[in-house]
Parts: structure tokens; sequence; C-alpha cells
């Protein structure tokens, strides 16, 4: 496998995905330990606005709205979302008991490893668009030296 995608692409979204993960582990570990379950609840809901409020980014990018800087909204959004997320993982907790809550687990599970390869995407597409303009950029002055009159020469 070739190591600049591995350190470009596969490591980055492990990283992100295992420290959701923990964060998730440490934050319930956490709350059962200082007996402070109760908090949980209310993480599930701290969390959900979060994502909603994280969504501002789509509606700028559908140009529903018209305020905000769209590379400022991305890097909020991606906090957001990821941060949320976590909440809510901590709030659903490691003893679930039912099928719905796994299945809603489950789904913003999927949603978030989404996001992620979006992310990867992303930083993807811009690094080849931004190679492209290099190339084009490059040709261009080529074309303009051999086409340039040469002064002294008849």
């Amino acid at each position: 496998m070739n190591s600049s995608l591995w350190k470009s692409h596969i490591l980055p979204f492990a990283f992100l995905l295992g420290l959701l993960a923990a964060v998730t582990l440490a934050g319930d570990y956490f709350l059962h330990r200082l007996d402070l379950v109760w908090v949980g609840r209310y993480l599930g809901i701290l969390g959900t606005l979060l994502i909603i409020c994280a969504l501002y980014y789509s509606a700028r990018k559908r140009k529903w709205v018209s305020k905000g800087n769209p590379r400022t909204l991305i890097r909020l959004h991606e906090f957001g979302t990821w941060l949320g997320s976590a909440m809510v993982l901590i709030h659903s907790g490691i003893h679930i008991n039912a099928v719905l809550p796994w299945l809603a687990t489950a789904a913003m599970s999927a949603i978030v490893v989404s996001g992620l390869v979006g992310k990867i995407l992303l930083k993807q597409s811009q690094q080849h668009v931004k190679d492209k303009l290099g190339f084009l950029s490059n040709r261009a002055n080529r074309k303009l030296t051999l086409s340039a009159p040469c002064i002294g020469m008849p």
C-alpha cells in the first residue's frame, strides 16, 4: 500500500474514529465512577442540539443562508458533529438493553463514519484541484515563454 495514502488518509480516519470511541468509553467510565450517571441523560440532549447547530454549514453550502465563511463553518461543523456524537454515545452508554437504542447508535455511528470519509474525500479533492491548477499554470507559462519573440533575432 502506498505510504502517503496510509499517512494522509487511513491513519487520520482511524485516529479520529478511535479517539471518538476512547472519549465515549472514558466519559461513560468517569460518569459511573463519580456517580454522575444522571448527567448522561442530559448529554444526549446537548449532543443532539450541538449536531443540529452544526447543520448550519449544510444550509450555507446549499445557499439557504448567506452568512458565514464556508471554511470556518466546515471546521465548526466537523468539531460540533464530532463532539455532539461523543455526547450522544456517552448518553447511550455501554449497557443498552433494547433493540431501538442499539439501532439508533448503529445509525449514528454509520453517519459519523460517512462524515469522516467525506472529510477525507474533501481533502483529497482539494489537493487534486490544487495540483491541476499548478499543472495548468506551469503549462500556460511554458507556452508564453515559447511563443514570446526573441530579442535580437531576425
